[in-house]
């Protein structure tokens, strides 16, 4: 068992790696790691122990590293590189001060949850059924966005981790990227499904090889969900499941194509976990399984996984029976829990004592930069329980 602390590059940089370095190793102990965002989204970061700001505007979507070119010849997309990017050497400088420490380096990368690459390059924005983009979400069916998942990938390999964590590297939901969103009447949730499946042409197109009709699809479900959404749900509607809504929906071909996403997102994660390990570094995986949502088919993603990131929810006394059951929903993998400090020392330590002797593998905190000194050190104080 071990610990790790998530953490955004600029705040190792803004307080220099080798104090916060000396400070993440004291806190994790033996055999501690950091999870460093090199492909991240948009966020506005309050950071109080950060010595150059306190708030940090985050970028629409960037890459903390300087880039290889050469790497994304397959692709016209590229990603933006982060002002706080220094140099050639940034990443480099911060992974071998967080190595002089003797804390493990694993990348975490957000892949299509972005808001730069859909209005740079639209061709590989997601498509409502009305045929408006997402401007927050890549479709992972795109021809460009999948080489640009694999060139990230490889650009991120070269840093050296000894994982990359995979976020959003699959469809996403209706809401996922709303900013201070606007919506004041009740929608069904299978309304709001329906509202989150992508009508790209890419999508249309992978619809049309499986044998169905696409073009045909998309306006069948524009026109049903115009008539719907302009009145209030039904109770009948909004306490129905949605998996239920789906069998028989327009004459079946809601549940192919749903199966043709499942394609589309599961082997382009496949792949890309494969380029994972062929350079010697461990997958692991945070976010939904969904498959209705993501595309992603369970049980034949967990095969490309070594070890999943979950939160571990309810109390200390709930802890043995939650992380049980994550245990038979994940087979064969590594659980670790993303954790968070509690309101003092002793309910930091009661949380991390009940997840370690419920058998969970590891433990990633969240997140450094986010966090008070007061609260790194109730973890540290802590670090008995895994270490």
């Amino acid at each position: 068992m071990n610990a790790e602390f998530y953490a955004y590059p600029w705040d190792l940089s803004d307080e220099g790696v080798d104090t916060a370095g000396a400070v993440l190793a004291d806190a994790t102990g033996p055999g501690g790691g950091v999870l460093l965002a090199l492909s991240y989204h948009v966020s506005t970061y309050f950071a109080p122990h950060n010595p150059v700001r306190k708030l940090y505007y985050g970028e629409e979507g960037a890459v903390y590293f300087a880039t290889e070119e050469s790497l994304y010849a397959n692709t016209s997309m590229r990603p933006l590189i982060s002002e706080v990017v220094t140099g050639s050497d940034y990443m480099m400088n911060l992974v071998q001060g967080l190595q002089r420490h003797d804390l493990s380096f694993s990348a975490w990368a957000v892949y299509y949850y972005n808001h730069h690459l859909p209005q740079a390059f639209p061709d590989v924005a997601k498509r409502d059924c009305f045929g408006q983009p997402c401007l927050a979400q890549v479709c992972p069916a795109a021809p460009e966005a999948r080489q640009y998942a694999v060139a990230l990938t490889r650009d991120m390999l070269r840093q050296g981790p000894a994982a990359i964590q995979l976020e959003s590297l699959s469809y996403l939901p209706f809401r996922y990227g709303f900013r201070n969103p606007k919506i004041l009447v009740d929608i069904a949730p299978y309304h709001e499904f329906l509202m989150g499946l992508c009508f790209c042409p890419h999508c249309l197109a992978a619809a049309d090889r499986a044998g169905l009709d696409g073009k045909a699809l998309r306006p069948a479900v524009a026109m049903y969900l115009d008539r719907e959404l302009r009145t209030d749900p039904s109770a009948e509607i909004m306490n129905t499941e949605i998996s239920e809504q789906i069998e028989g929906a327009f004459d079946g071909r809601l549940a192919a194509f749903l199966n043709v996403r499942l394609e589309t997102a599961s082997s382009l994660f496949e792949q890309v976990a494969g380029v994972i390990h062929d350079a010697g570094a461990q997958v692991s995986f945070f976010g939904s399984l969904d498959p209705l949502t993501t595309g992603l088919d369970k049980e034949r993603i967990l095969r490309s996984i070594d070890a999943v990131y979950t939160r571990i929810p309810g109390t200390c006394e709930q802890t043995s029976q939650q992380v049980s059951a994550q245990r038979q929903s994940l087979p064969g993998v590594r659980l670790h829990s993303i954790a968070a400090p509690g309101t003092s020392m002793q309910e930091t330590r009661d949380r991390i004592a009940a997840q370690a002797a419920a058998g969970v593998d590891g433990f990633a905190f969240y997140t450094y930069g986010l966090l008070r000194q007061t609260q790194i050190d109730w973890i540290g104080a802590s670090r008995d329980v895994w270490g």
